[in-house]
């Protein structure tokens, strides 16, 4: 399978990936030394038609429920979007539904942003 070009190539697929906390500043090894703790974000993403509406959802679920934005300011989102850009997809043509499962407290330093 080429890689695509387009994101609009990527409709109607789903990825899944679970993203472990970490604690790093070890020692000496600063932020090159770190540890992935026993907590972790499970998040699925859908590429969806850019006509869907909302184009861009995040549901968040357990910590920062609520707090976080739940559409395309939320972080997530701009990283995957400027992931893909730089990667030479055009992500115009696709929105994204995200789900996360945050068992990472937000704003405790364990790599939750």
């Amino acid at each position: 399978m080429s890689e695509p070009r387009s994101a609009a190539e990527l409709v109607g697929r789903r990825v899944a990936v679970d993203v472990p906390a970490t604690t790093a500043n070890l020692g000496a090894g600063f932020v090159a030394l770190a540890l992935a703790l026993d907590l972790a974000t499970d998040i699925e993403v859908d590429a969806v038609t850019p006509a869907t509406r909302p184009p861009f959802l995040v549901d968040v679920r357990g910590e920062g429920a609520g707090q976080l934005p739940d559409g395309r300011h939320n972080s997530f989102i701009a990283a995957l979007i400027e992931g893909l850009e730089a990667s030479g997809v055009d992500a115009r043509g696709a929105g994204w539904h995200v789900r996360m499962q945050n068992r990472i407290p937000v704003t405790r330093g364990l790599g939750s942003s």
